[in-house]
């Protein structure tokens, strides 16, 4: 049962053009919204939180350097996805 929900709604999403990450967000928390009944101010309040924590802002502040470093010139292989 689980996983007829999870994945129809996954599914739904990628075939209706919404982004990989999104559909997988949407999918865990429609279940845990209707089948777990987590409160959805105590869910919006994980997300939150889960937000501010270091390791994903590390793949995005690695990222950013990686591309501030190619314009300068330093790393010429990312050239071409950073621009």
């Amino acid at each position: 049962m689980m996983l007829l929900v999870i994945g129809g709604i996954f599914f739904a999403t990628i075939l209706i053009g919404v982004p990989i990450a999104f559909g997988m967000g949407l999918a865990g928390a429609t279940w845990i919204l209707f089948f777990e009944g987590m409160e959805p101010t105590i869910l919006v309040r994980r997300f939150y939180y889960a937000l501010n924590s270091f390791p994903l802002l590390a793949i995005h502040f690695s990222s950013c350097w990686a591309c501030s470093r190619t314009g300068r010139g330093c790393c010429r292989t990312w050239s071409s996805g950073c621009r």
